[in-house]
């Protein structure tokens, strides 16, 4: 139904990165748009996670203490917590990385170094946090059009 969505409401974005530099590159790009939360590890995600619900989880995959591999793998086992979208933040290289974070439940992922500046037109791979935007409109869409009558 049309009331389940608070039209009023910016976006939550959860950003999970280890490395500060990233992580505040990702904030600056997307702080004038979005509700931005950022944990530096796996754990204190989950904990954010319980605390309050995102719309998106941009999700570092390596990091200390646990990975985004397993915040995923958990995030997915939970039923209130399996429809939260996420976003693998990476510099893997490998289609099995990407295959295996997919199969985990990711919708897709974004390659570090992410380029947050506008960039040429010619240049057909779009910057983390155009990336992002693209996602978050798509999804409002999905949520219009989808809506019980």
């Amino acid at each position: 139904m049309l009331d389940d969505i608070d039209l009023g409401r910016r976006q939550r974005i959860l950003i999970v990165e280890d490395v500060k530099l990233n992580a505040q590159i990702l904030v600056n790009a997307l702080k004038d748009t979005y509700d931005l939360r950022v944990a530096h590890n796996g754990v204190e995600a989950l904990a954010m996670v319980r605390e309050e619900m995102p719309d998106l989880i941009l999700l570092d995959i390596i990091m200390p203490e646990m990975d985004g591999y397993e915040v995923c793998a958990r995030l997915q086992s939970d039923p209130n917590t399996r429809d939260i979208p996420i976003l693998f933040l990476t510099a893997l290289e490998g289609d099995q990385n990407e295959a295996y974070g997919i199969e985990l439940g990711a919708m897709d992922y974004i390659r570090k170094p992410f380029n947050v500046l506008h960039r040429q037109s010619q240049d057909p791979q779009p910057s983390g946090a155009e990336a992002v935007q693209r996602y978050l409109e798509k999804g409002q869409q999905d949520r219009w059009f989808n809506q019980d009558s």
